[in-house]
């Protein structure tokens, strides 16, 4: 075709370009329109299907519903539980702090008459230990885990009931006691307890082997040699007695006791020496006790020491007047040194204020025998006179 002379090249390009122009706008809000339509359907698929889910819970919720009767129950039943749960923890600390000043009271009790008994009172000692045994048996009430509460065994509990029965010398509930528990333990306490019972009640024996097996657990105490040479003395084998007081004082025992009765066992055996040396010792540790005084006398007196025999009943006698013992063996021993008149003064002074003496008709005796020398001393002097 052939193109008229007369064309615009110009315009025709203008007109070109501004046609693809209305085209890609159209084809950008064609794609706008599209975009716009399909996120509100998405809206409106996304809101269908979470009124359906609402719809969904809410046909659940409304079957839950419609059993009212059996969440009621449910709930009434676990009140009750909860209630009966509480009820029981009440009552548990209602009878565990009913049990811990009853535990309380057992044990000042028991320290209450541990001190009388240490003062030598035993009737009051023997007032408290009743009065903690009635503790410690109310306390046998409660059970293994309720006692753990209190930081007490059954064990611990049985050992403290032993004790307090052979404290007021029920010796054979005591027993009974610590054999239930002893073997099952096996601790050094429970053995030297079953040892001292036995001891108690003269099973010498069965007191060494409880003794024995004490020392195993525990080779350095002292204490149980010392038992075992009580034991050997009630069973009048002295030597072996003495061998185990002597182990006790090298493991570190030292008390007045343990000295006297080592020293009692030389006396017994007539090694004099040894005996006053044991007492000497036990006067350093208990100074004030005119029973070491008075014993250590009848020791020099047997040794031929009359002075120092003196000075050690005087001093016994300082510290208790109230002993017919002594002025018996001062009255003897100035009896024996011919110093009559001090003799008479010492045994009239016996018999005028302890007439129950065991030994009185000895002592009218010796009054007879110093009347009739103070007559052979009188007649003697005259003759010597004349």
């Amino acid at each position: 075709m052939a193109i008229p002379r007369n064309f615009d090249y110009k315009n025709y390009d203008n007109l070109r370009q501004k046609s693809e122009i209305l085209k890609k706008r159209d084809l950008f809000l064609n794609i706008v329109i599209i975009s716009f339509i399909l996120i509100i359907s998405l809206l409106l698929y996304w809101a269908l299907r979470d009124n359906k889910n609402i719809k969904t819970v809410e046909k659940k919720l409304n079957k839950t519903v419609t059993k009212p009767q059996i969440d009621k129950k449910a709930l009434e039943e676990k009140k009750k539980k909860d209630e009966e749960i509480y009820r029981k923890k009440l009552a548990k600390e209602k009878r565990l702090k009913t049990a811990s000043t009853i535990l309380g009271k057992a044990i000042k009790a028991k320290e209450k008459g541990e001190q009388y008994l240490e003062k030598g009172l035993v009737s009051e000692s023997n007032t408290f230990f009743k009065e903690s045994l009635g503790f410690y048996l109310e306390l046998k009430k409660y059970s293994h885990e309720e006692l753990l509460e209190l930081k007490i065994t059954r064990e611990e509990l049985f050992y403290n009931l032993a004790s307090l029965f052979f404290n007021i010398n029920e010796i054979d509930k005591a027993k009974e006691i610590i054999l239930s528990v002893v073997d099952e333990v096996r601790d050094k306490r429970y053995f030297i307890s079953a040892g001292c019972i036995f001891i108690k009640s003269k099973e010498y024996d069965r007191a060494l082997k409880y003794f024995e097996k004490a020392e195993k657990t525990d080779p350095k105490d002292g204490k149980i040699n010392y038992y075992q040479g009580v034991i050997y003395s009630e069973k009048k084998d002295y030597s072996k007695a003495i061998i185990q007081f002597a182990t006790a004082i090298k493991k570190g025992q030292k008390n007045a006791n343990l000295y006297s009765n080592m020293g009692l066992l030389y006396s017994l055996t007539a090694n004099y020496e040894e005996s006053e040396k044991c007492y000497s010792k036990a006067l350093e540790l208990d100074s004030g006790n005119w029973q070491y005084y008075n014993i250590l006398g009848n020791l020099n007196f047997i040794m031929g020491k009359p002075d120092k025999s003196r000075d050690y009943y005087l001093k016994a006698l300082e510290l208790s007047k109230n002993i017919p013992e002594i002025y018996y063996n001062l009255g003897t021993l100035e009896l024996e040194s011919e110093n009559y008149k001090i003799s008479k003064d010492y045994l009239k002074t016996l018999i005028t204020r302890f007439p129950e003496f065991d030994m009185i008709k000895d002592v009218k005796n010796k009054l007879l025998k110093i009347e009739e020398s103070i007559k052979k001393s009188a007649a003697k002097k005259n003759d010597n006179n004349d």
